[in-house]
């Protein structure tokens, strides 16, 4: 029987004025810092939450491509995902209007 439910702990602390930590057990800590589009002083080697979102959703969209493909024999070399948020302010403050993800695959033949 499959689980129905799945628990991602992680934590964060401060680091010095707008820059955090992410810290998940067993895994590297890496710091997280506002996007240079709101904080010009943001160092530019740090990723901001805003990466973060865009970045979990194409990774999904590929781990869960390589999944569905084994599960369905369909070989493919390689794949390049590409992925674009959109950021607009709204009736609460920012929020993400759309990701748009584009998907090259390459198969055998």
């Amino acid at each position: 029987m499959e689980e129905q439910e799945h628990t991602y702990k992680l934590s964060s602390r401060w680091v010095k004025e707008k820059i955090v930590t992410i810290e998940i057990d067993n895994k590297k800590d890496y710091q997280v810092a506002t996007p240079l589009d709101f904080w010009p002083e943001s160092p530019i080697d740090v990723l901001s939450p805003e990466d973060l979102f865009v970045a979990s959703a194409i990774s999904c969209y590929g781990v869960s491509l390589s999944g569905i493909s084994k599960r369905f024999h369909a070989e493919f070399k390689d794949f390049r995902i590409t992925g674009t948020g959109t950021l607009q302010k709204g009736e609460l403050g920012w929020e993400f209007e759309q990701i748009t993800i584009d998907a090259k695959i390459i198969v055998p033949t």
